[in-house]
């Protein structure tokens, strides 16, 4: 689809705020496509919910290897574009950039790798947009998972790398029922993305 005009959302001034945050080198998975893609998503299973969508932009504009806080200085990045788009003369929904925030700061490893399933329908959507890669064909879900090992500075080629990247995914298979939490999510992406996440770890051996 392509969210190319956040007019009908009344989110077009973050439109021409969000996308600099990931112009910041090596981000090979992280990047500004992985944003706009969660956030069509989002605008899909959240019937055009606004700040859902304004989540997802948002949810990775800080990325730092290694880093456990991203997810709250992401949603610091957010805060300090609302406020700059206030100052240049705009209305801003603060009660929805503060949700928007909130939403940002739940979607940590930890929150992705809960056993329970997540009942807030609009954090479940988040989630469930944030994951939506691992259900893409094969050949596109192994190259991203070599962009983020080579986004965090491991070599993409070894096989102890990917191995670590499998186990890290076989988690998602083994902690709950269903990856998602959406109904959406799970009757159309769960079974593509547990089929990969399989195949993954058998080619690798894990």
């Amino acid at each position: 689809m392509g969210l190319t005009d956040y007019k009908n959302l009344g989110l077009e001034q973050f439109a021409t705020q969000y996308h600099a945050w990931y112009n910041t080198p090596f981000r090979h998975y992280h990047n500004v496509a992985h944003a706009n893609d969660v956030a069509d998503n989002c605008y899909i299973m959240s019937s055009q919910n606004p700040t859902v969508v304004l989540a997802a932009l948002y949810h990775d504009a800080v990325y730092i290897a290694g880093v456990s806080e991203n997810e709250k200085w992401s949603a610091l990045a957010l805060t300090h574009d609302a406020r700059t788009i206030e100052k240049l003369g705009y209305q801003v929904d603060f009660d929805m950039v503060n949700r928007a925030c909130l939403l940002i700061e739940q979607t940590t490893i930890k929150d992705h790798l809960k056993n329970a399933r997540v009942t807030d329908p609009e954090l479940a959507v988040l989630l469930d947009a944030d994951l939506s890669p691992l259900k893409f064909p094969y050949d596109v879900f192994f190259q991203n998972q070599r962009n983020i090992l080579e986004e965090n500075f491991l070599d993409s080629n070894s096989i102890d790398s990917l191995k670590k990247s499998a186990k890290f995914l076989k988690q998602f298979l083994t902690n709950r029922e269903w990856i998602y939490h959406t109904d959406y999510a799970r009757a159309l992406w769960n079974q593509r993305a547990k089929e990969n996440i399989e195949r993954f770890c058998m080619e690798t051996g894990v």
